[in-house]
């Protein structure tokens, strides 16, 4: 089950791995497992305290009345390549979520009666989508694209039926779409395009960052502040809206950034969630995650937040304050080396040294934070180990690799250009 890849990120240099501040503890995450919940989580929503949905892998909707405690399998699809990424909620009782199947077609399921139903819409030759978003109780965005097109949905009553563009500003898909109010939104995508809207989409401006990298995540706090990543971990801030400046940069973004307030905000990468208290500059890495890839969030007004990722995990904070620790060189008991050659076409091997005999895994995962492939897995001996990855059923992009042993877990990217 492959990401949005097609056609995207050709760069010739691959950007180098960063290390950046750890933090012990930043607001304090409680991870949380629940039996029969297995698969990879993409978003988590609550509309209440009480009442949350939560989408993944399969077409599952999952859906807690009791604050978390519990969550019941609201729908889950019968086709398995199904994948539902993205939630968004108009009321307690009326909400979208979206997503499709990878490459082939997108769609959508509408509730109104809190999930108790939902219903898979008949939309047509709509694309894969990536995320939504309510701009308010009757207009809900919806945001995608595959193959080197582009696709913008539009609801105007809730949900039940939508209006779709393609290629209206571009042949670069969308990953991310974001209203603060009926009038003004902003929707991001592949090679750092992004675009803006102050008359409810009647038009949109088209601009750039400048770096070329796909722009995955959205989160503004007014019309004027608000912050975007790009998947390979650049940060940007803007304080009008419109133009955007680049003010720090972590490990690859898999999905979804939040930002409580101007100075505090998290980002799911592939080891986990990062945190920063300094808007974005300095980002600190939270241990709780116990090398999960973290891939959305939710935060209520009170300041409690959830986040979600693979293998099905959860994890809950009660919004405590951001306590950030001096920078700490933790031991390293393993390396990983870049893959060569990179680019590449159509494999590749990929390095890694041991220090000490240890069980790893060497997984590739997608641009979105999608397992592609586990490549290697058990016990190894200390010392220097090479696996080869074979893409060559795979299209061209921009592709991960992570290493996870007992004690950490690293990264790497590479290329893939045919």
């Amino acid at each position: 089950m492959k990401r949005l890849a097609t056609c995207i990120l050709m760069i010739a240099g691959i950007m180098t791995l960063m290390l950046t501040e750890r933090s012990e503890a930043q607001a304090e995450w409680t991870p949380l497992s629940f039996e029969n919940i297995n698969m990879t989580l993409y978003d988590i929503h609550f509309t209440t305290d009480m009442l949350g949905w939560a989408v993944g892998e399969r077409g599952t909707i999952l859906h807690t009345s009791d604050g978390g405690e519990s969550w019941d399998i609201q729908y889950q699809d019968e086709n398995d390549e199904l994948e539902l990424v993205k939630l968004a909620f108009t009321s307690e009782t009326n909400g979208v979520a979206v997503g499709g199947e990878i490459f082939s077609f997108g769609t959508i399921f509408h509730t109104s009666n809190a999930g108790e139903t939902w219903t898979q819409l008949d939309i047509g030759d709509l694309l894969f989508l990536e995320s939504v978003y309510a701009a308010d109780e009757q207009n809900i965005w919806a945001v995608g694209g595959a193959g080197g097109n582009q696709v913008i949905a539009r609801s105007s009553d809730a949900g039940l039926s939508w209006e779709v563009e393609i290629n209206e500003l571009g042949s670069h898909a969308l990953f991310d779409v974001f209203f603060v109010d009926s009038n003004n939104g902003w929707m991001s995508g592949l090679s750092g395009n992004y675009h803006r809207t102050t008359n409810g989409g009647e038009s949109w401006s088209t601009d750039q960052t400048g770096n070329f990298e796909t722009l995955i995540g959205l989160h503004m706090l007014d019309a004027d502040n608000g912050f975007m990543a790009s998947q390979d971990g650049e940060i940007f801030r803007t304080d009008n809206g419109s133009s955007w400046t680049k003010v720090g940069e972590l490990d690859f973004v898999t999905r979804d950034i939040w930002f409580v307030s101007d100075e505090v905000g998290y980002a799911g990468v592939f080891s986990g969630l990062y945190s920063t208290e300094n808007g974005g500059s300095v980002w600190n890495e939270d241990l709780f995650t116990s090398f999960n890839t973290v891939t959305g969030f939710h935060f209520m007004e009170s300041g409690a937040g959830w986040a979600v990722g693979t293998s099905g995990r959860f994890w809950k904070t009660e919004g405590s304050p951001v306590s950030v620790n001096p920078e700490v060189e933790l031991p390293r008991n393993a390396s990983l080396k870049q893959n060569y050659p990179n680019p590449f076409n159509p494999g590749t091997r990929i390095a890694f040294t041991l220090q000490e005999s240890m069980d790893i895994t060497l997984t590739v995962y997608d641009v979105a934070g999608r397992m592609i492939r586990q490549i290697a897995s058990g016990s190894y001996a200390a010392g220097e180990h090479s696996v080869y990855f074979d893409a060559a059923n795979l299209p061209s992009g921009a592709y991960f690799y992570q290493l996870q042993t007992p004690h950490e877990m690293l990264n790497g990217k590479m290329m893939l250009i045919k």
